[in-house]
């Protein structure tokens, strides 16, 4: 089972790999393709048919090695072992019925091919694959050239590859493999461990290989460690020359190891503690550095050499690999005992320098006795070693008898000498982890889903948790502040106040809307739509006042023979609601005089609202700093508001101090804010991020344990949030025991209630023009909906006036004809003639003569020569129902309650009157009405809304 290496420079450079594993030909496809048409459908076999096939070219691979360089064998290796992970937590494979239960994995001994191994878990192929893997890494560290630098640095990597190949199958795979009915003795706990430290020790073996082969002598190392070095250099140089490498027990040679690059990493030391070695045991025992090296090498084949001496495993090996290993674990010792007698000798301690060349010489006298099988270079090794320790040993006895005369001690009380590991095993958890593999992604079996929810159940519990903590800081500070109101009163005594952020956006509200200035071209514009109505109101009463002089003037004129109605009786309902508009026309005005005079007398208080909100820089002078950085004066609202200042006279003249403070506190605050925002996303990018569900697929252990390890990722981020929210909290009380130092020195009870005066005027303000407002756009929608009103009832006049003119040429013909002779039956063979109602087209009866002449009807007693029309519903005042009809009609001078110019709105009841009708088209009161919903104003005027949209200024 032994190699020699490439190289042969050394007497000792002999070492060992391990042979992979044998199996049999298995398939796995179609036992698994089955369980998935089975168990889930035969579409998602369809669908996994790609990863079907790639586990069976894996294990094809596996079997046949198509490519037998180790580097391919260890990439195949990992990527099936990463498979097998996949497939454990998917398609259970065992004896049972309703598991897969054709499968058999079979596995011959590595040591002993003849024994194997046959189980139906996959726990033995997991373990198979693992022993292989860590075989393969042996072969490729025995591949390099050692004779190179590079090569020794490579073979490093590959035998702390190897060793952490075999620690991970022992504490993830040995025991369960070992709990079969079929076990192999290669896959046992016992071997896997010793395997492991034998690369350990192959691993050490090649760095010391490099140092000797640099020719370091302990002479070289003593000069370097008696240079002064300060602390930055000789963290630099450690850097540069360290580069990760582990240190257990004692501190380096720092020139020995300077060619090891950044990724040797078995380093495990932290900056100081590093400096603390160089320091305090560097410098002092740098010269111990090769003896060190080369005893911990002899003390992992010692460690191998133990666990190859147990029963299990003795006789299981061949002889050659235990002399092997005894030798080594000899020959290192007693080159740390050479080496370190080389030391003792030069500091002239000879009766100690005798006693450790006698106990190297009496180990390699030992061992030589059980040296068969051996290589001969080791032996070579031994002899060569043993040779220069007698040489060395006969010298320091003369010298000792001759001069010293000093007491030997006896070996066996010497102390053990010290020792210090320079490598470590890889460990192999990322490079073997499946939880990023895709295969069998769509395969999630229920117990996986179930442990799934449970885990998101319980990071939604810490996320909603902690979001809650950082809500409630945040909501605490706030309050807090507005209690102690700060930053405002900061803010005031440095004159960069600005009005409350409700308030301010109420006048902003206002001046949008046009702000009391602009008050009086709305009322302009109502007094314009007032004479606009008032005209259209004379010039309909005109046009029936016209009608009815013709009309009487004809009467008069012709007597009797004038038969037709008098106007006055036709137009009796259109004069009553003529009337009554006029009479709510007066009212308006009335009510307008009011809105008039309130504009006139509080324009005062409103002139406020007419300076904009803008900040107050240096001496309260206003400014506002445009986008190109210019500063201009403004007439701002807050330079009416009272300022905060600095006390007349004071005795020690700590205001600046207590300023200075409370604002270095408000800066902190406004930190400790700003971490919490941040906490919070973090807290949410890392619940996005968290993908546990790849983990629990292969996971063969405990969700427990997972969950916990998964669950303690969110610990540092939850310390963060506790010391945040503790620090406010400190911080917080600072900040109230400042501010009531500030309070005291800067007066601030008597600035707040002087501000708070000054803001209520200023919402007085606002209020008032609010209601002026809302009353001056009542009464522009009343006056948009009188006209229209008006509009249509002139119409209908000019109407009535137009038929009425018709009748009167046709009964002047008629009279014209009595007058000029003509018989009563010309006129009755010439046809009656019907008056038509108003908007009735204008028709003639039949010339047929009637058959008795006595059934002609006389003039006066046929219908009425006007009949009023059926009043239609104008769409724009669809409600009430009946636009121009009323029960009850309010008095025309009504005078509303003081403070409300516009009457609540009043119920409207039709009637059966034919031109009955409320005082105004969609009447609400005694004054002014309501637009109704769905009415568009006509021209000439159109209404402005009463403020601009709403943006949560006002509240309804």
């Amino acid at each position: 089972m032994a190699g020699q290496s490439s190289s042969a420079s050394t007497a000792t450079n002999i070492m060992l790999a391990v042979y992979e594993k044998k199996t049999t030909s298995l398939d796995l496809y179609r036992p698994l393709r089955n369980y998935i048409s089975m168990f889930f459908s035969e579409r998602e076999a369809q669908n996994l048919e790609d990863d079907l096939q790639t586990v069976k070219q894996y294990r094809s691979d596996l079997e046949r090695q198509p490519d037998p360089s180790p580097t391919s064998r260890r990439d195949l290796l990992q990527k099936y072992f990463k498979a097998l992970c996949l497939i454990e937590t998917r398609f259970p494979i065992s004896p049972d019925n309703d598991h897969i239960n054709t499968v058999t994995f079979v596995w011959y001994d590595a040591f002993k091919q003849k024994q194997k191994a046959s189980q139906q878990n996959i726990h033995l192929e997991k373990a198979a694959v693992l022993f292989n893997l860590g075989a393969v890494y042996s072969q490729i560290g025995l591949s390099f050239d050692r004779a190179t630098v590079e090569g020794r640095k490579q073979a490093i990597h590959a035998f702390i590859a190897a060793a952490g190949s075999f620690a991970f199958l022992r504490d993830n795979a040995a025991t369960k493999a070992s709990m079969g009915t079929s076990t192999t003795v290669d896959l046992s706990v016992e071997c896997v461990g010793m395997l492991e430290r034998l690369m350990l020790a192959q691993a050490q073996e090649c760095v010391f290989e490099n140092t000797i082969a640099k020719g370091s002598t302990p002479g070289v190392c003593a000069k370097i460690s008696r240079q002064y070095l300060g602390v930055e250099f000789a963290w630099k140089f450690l850097r540069g020359n360290l580069r990760g490498l582990v240190i257990t027990e004692k501190f380096v040679n720092l020139a020995d190891l300077s060619w090891i690059d950044d990724e040797f990493v078995i380093s495990g030391m932290a900056r100081d503690v590093v400096l603390c070695f160089y320091l305090e045991m560097w410098l002092p025992l740098s010269w111990e550095y090769n003896m060190y090296g080369f005893l911990v090498v002899g003390l992992y084949y010692e460690e191998a050499l133990a666990a190859l001496s147990v029963a299990s495993l003795k006789d299981h090996f061949d002889k050659g690999w235990i002399a092997h290993v005894q030798l080594k674990a000899s020959l290192f010792y007693a080159e740390a005992c050479y080496r370190y007698s080389l030391e003792l000798h030069e500091k002239e301690e000879i009766a100690e320098e005798i006693a450790r060349l006698k106990s190297g010489s009496s180990m390699l006298s030992e061992v030589k006795k059980s040296s068969r099988g051996a290589a001969a270079q080791l032996l070579d090794a031994i002899s060569k070693l043993e040779a220069n320790i007698n040489r060395n040993l006969d010298r320091a006895v003369k010298e000792n008898d001759r001069v010293y005369l000093m007491r030997v001690p006896s070996p066996s009380s010497l102390p053990p000498l010290p020792a210090f590991s320079m490598v470590k095993i890889m460990p192999m958890n990322e490079v073997l982890d499946a939880s990023k593999e895709k295969m069998f992604a769509s395969l999630v079996p229920d117990s996986s889903a179930k442990a799934l929810s449970r885990y998101t159940e319980m990071v939604d519990d810490i996320i909603r948790t902690q979001a809650e903590k950082l809500q409630q800081g945040s909501e605490l500070t706030r309050v807090r502040l507005k209690e102690m109101d700060l930053p405002d009163s900061i803010l005031s005594l440095e004159g960069n106040f600005m009005l409350p952020t409700n308030l301010k956006e109420d006048v902003e509200a206002v001046q949008i809307s046009g702000g009391p200035a602009g008050l009086a071209a709305e009322l302009q514009q109502l007094m314009d739509l007032r004479r606009v109505n008032h005209e259209l109101l004379v010039q309909t009463e005109e046009l029936l006042q016209k009608e009815a002089t013709e009309d009487a003037q004809f009467r008069s004129q012709f007597g009797t023979r004038w038969t037709r109605p008098q106007s006055s009786t036709l137009t009796k309902n259109l004069q009553d609601r003529l009337n009554r508009f006029a009479a709510n026309l007066k009212q308006a005005s009335d009510s307008d005089a009011r809105i008039e005079r309130s504009v006139r007398d509080h324009s005062a208080l409103m002139s406020i609202l007419d300076r904009r909100p803008g900040l107050l820089g240096i001496n309260n002078v206003p400014v506002v700093i445009y986008a190109n950085g210019c500063i201009h004066a403004l007439n701002v609202i807050e330079s009416a508001l009272p300022t905060l200042a600095r006390p007349i006279m004071s005795l020690d003249a700590n205001e600046d101090a207590i300023v200075g403070a409370l604002k270095q506190s408000l800066r902190q605050l406004e930190t400790l804010g700003a971490q919490r925002a941040g906490l919070e996303d973090m807290l949410k990018e890392m619940k996005r991020k968290d993908d546990v569900l790849p983990k629990l697929m292969t996971s063969t252990g405990s969700y427990d344990d997972l969950f916990r390890k998964e669950i303690a990722k969110y610990d540092p981020i939850r310390e963060d949030i506790a010391q945040n929210i503790e620090a406010q909290e400190h911080l917080l009380l600072q900040i109230q025991a400042q501010n009531e130092e500030f309070s005291a020195v800067f007066n601030l009870e008597d600035y707040k209630a002087s501000r708070e005066k000054c803001y209520k005027q200023i919402q007085a303000a606002i209020a008032k023009y609010r209601e002026i407002k809302e009353n001056i756009n009542e009464g522009l929608k009343f006056y948009v909906t009188l006209q229209d009103a008006i509009t249509n009832i002139k119409q209908q006049c000019s109407d009535f006036v137009m038929t009425r003119n018709i009748q009167c040429r046709e009964m002047i013909e008629d009279v014209q004809r009595q007058m000029a002779g003509l018989s009563f039956q010309d006129r009755k063979n010439s046809g009656s003639y019907s008056y038509p109602a108003v908007n009735q087209p204008h028709q003639r009866s039949s010339s047929q003569p009637p058959s008795d002449p006595q059934n002609v009807p006389h003039p006066r007693s046929q219908t009425s020569y006007y009949q009023p029309p059926e009043q239609s519903t104008v769409p724009a005042y669809a409600h009430p129902p009946s636009p121009y009809t009323t029960s009850q009609q309010p008095p025309p001078y009504h005078i509303p309650a003081p403070g409300a110019p516009y009457p609540p709105p009043q119920a409207q009841h039709p009637t059966s009157q034919e031109y009955g009708q409320p005082a105004y088209p969609g009447w609400r009161g005694p004054y002014y009405n309501a637009q109704q919903p769905g009415s568009l104003p006509r021209p000439p005027y159109t209404i402005p809304g009463p403020y601009p949209p709403h943006q949560g200024y006002y509240k309804q």
